[in-house]
């Protein structure tokens, strides 16, 4: 059905101008496939580097070809007219303006001076000028009343394995992992509060009902210089920008809009979006990923 909406959405453009011969791609039966739409729809594909360019044109056009097929076989059994189809499509055509909307919002943010940079880079040496590549070791414990007695174990000076010898014979379930991070590929709290770990010092974080034991096995440091990085703050500083932007403008909407909610829907008030819950530090995205993917390749 969604398919189908989409095709029948774009299949619904004004018809007031024909396009020339150059326009036009392919013909399925008495419809153009114009060079416009083979276009928009290839700069919305994610194409690899390397890919071949012709390959990856004819698989677009057959593509809309397939699409343009689909759309007239559909209005043949008049389903452009079916109840729901015509509700999917205005709800495509609602997010599509709003869409539009939010990126012209987010793409009105300027650019981020070369002050705004350079602050950033000294405010983060964790990412930057101490950056390390950690070699962690971490534990998943399922109960997290065991944490005092997880601190006070490391207090003592005991070790990682010792302590998974005390869990077997507790019976307390706990899953093991070990991998490799650079302090770019870590939640950028971690990343702040994991930098001031020297080797072999642990950090437990409570997570949902059970806890995480993480950590620092080893690391060495691999500093990136502000030239280098220049570049990846600032994708992230402009992408933080939108970002902020986007929320704020959704929020003067809100704040400035006239909603009521009726009936059923007017005991309660729109919960606000439940924060994400963490998942451990070895599954956990970047906080940004302009920035995990700029500082690859840098050395």
């Amino acid at each position: 059905m969604a398919l189908l909406a989409a095709a029948v959405l774009a299949g619904c453009g004004s018809k007031s101008k024909e396009p020339s011969a150059s326009q036009v791609a392919a013909k399925v039966n008495d419809e153009e496939v114009t060079v416009h739409q083979l276009n928009g729809l290839l700069g919305k594909a994610n194409i690899p580097p390397g890919t071949d360019v012709n390959a990856a044109r004819k698989q677009a056009l057959d593509r809309l070809v397939e699409e343009s097929l689909l759309v007239q076989a559909a209005k043949e059994k008049k389903l452009d007219r079916d109840p729901r189809v015509v509700q999917a499509i205005e709800a495509a055509r609602r997010e599509v303006i709003a869409r539009a909307y939010l990126e012209q919002v987010a793409n009105g943010q300027a650019k981020p001076t070369d002050q705004a940079i350079s602050a950033y880079y000294t405010e983060h040496p964790e990412l930057f000028a101490e950056r390390r590549i950690y070699n962690f070791r971490e534990l998943a414990v399922a109960d997290g009343s065991k944490q005092d007695m997880i601190k006070s174990h490391f207090d003592a000076g005991k070790s990682m394995d010792d302590l998974i010898a005390v869990l077997r014979a507790q019976n307390v379930r706990f899953a093991a992992n070990a991998f490799v991070k650079p302090a770019e590929q870590l939640p950028l709290d971690a990343a702040r509060r994991l930098h001031g770990l020297k080797d072999g010092e642990v950090s437990i974080i409570p997570r949902g009902q059970g806890l995480i034991v993480l950590q620092v096995a080893a690391s060495r440091t691999e500093p990136v210089d502000q030239a280098k990085a220049k570049q990846a703050i600032e994708q992230f500083l402009t992408n933080k920008a939108k970002s902020e932007a986007v929320a704020a403008e959704v929020k003067r909407l809100r704040d400035s809009g006239k909603i009521s909610y009726v009936g059923e829907f007017s005991k309660d008030a729109p919960a606000a979006p439940a924060g994400e819950t963490s998942a451990p530090v070895s599954d956990q995205s970047a906080a940004a990923d302009g920035m995990q993917q700029g500082i690859k390749g840098l050395k």
